[in-house]
């Protein structure tokens, strides 16, 4: 499989059994359905190889490493990718990260979910190996959907940059820069978006990301839903 395939025939088979659901939805489920599609599809082109894929690889081990040794933690020291791929027809290898955000009974942490999602794309981007694709996947119910794209009027320069990522257009790259100097940025925000890192690097992002896939399904439970694709570059 490679990364042409993953955009054309993982992620609309992705949606297509996602929106069939109609049982509860969980974060796990989202990393099982991409998971299935992948290997779907994998033995759709070549007879499928199950040692292809690792979920929950380990950034730093014993056999690799992913990081330079300074970046993490130590608390985050066994930091885990959520899924990772290596063809057996050629070198292509894909790293991705997925994260699901749905709507709660009690007040939804906005600022706390939005680091979350940047603390997700700032480790992929710390992966230095050129022949690994990296991707985060994200779906959201209606909660971060309107958080993230609806900024409001007369918005300041946190919820700016927020909507500039959420609302990218597909096939379109862009520039994530942002940092502690940026004085409108909520402490929860840097909080949950420096999560797994050392005091190096804390508190600035600097990230060229590239939407690859964006869709809105509803699912057969009634959930409307948006899923969303992108290559850190």
């Amino acid at each position: 499989m490679n990364s042409e395939e993953l955009i054309d025939r993982v992620f609309p088979h992705f949606k297509q059994i996602l929106s069939n659901r109609s049982n509860l939805l969980t974060e796990d489920n989202i990393r099982y359905y991409l998971f299935f599609s992948m290997a779907h599809i994998d033995d759709c082109l070549t007879e499928l190889n199950l040692d292809n894929f690792i979920l929950e690889l380990p950034y730093r081990s014993k056999t690799s490493s992913y990081w330079d040794d300074d970046v993490l933690i130590t608390k985050n020291i066994n930091k885990e990718l959520d899924m990772f791929y290596k063809s057996n027809k050629n070198d292509e290898c894909f790293a991705f990260e997925i994260k699901y955000h749905k709507k709660t009974k009690s007040a939804f942490p906005h600022t706390d979910a939005a680091g979350a999602i940047f603390n997700d794309l700032k480790r992929l981007s710390f992966i230095k190996e050129n022949k690994i694709k990296k991707y985060f996947l994200y779906v959201t119910d209606s909660e971060m959907d309107k958080y993230l794209g609806n900024p409001p009027l007369n918005s300041n320069s946190y919820r700016r940059f927020l909507s500039s990522f959420y609302n990218l257009e597909n096939d379109n790259t862009i520039k994530l820069n942002l940092s502690s100097k940026n004085i409108d940025i909520p402490l929860t925000f840097w909080r949950s978006a420096n999560d797994s890192y050392s005091e190096k690097y804390k508190n600035f992002i600097n990230i060229e990301v590239k939407s690859v896939y964006k869709e809105k399904i509803i699912t057969k439970s009634n959930l409307p839903l948006n899923i969303l694709v992108y290559e850190v570059k």
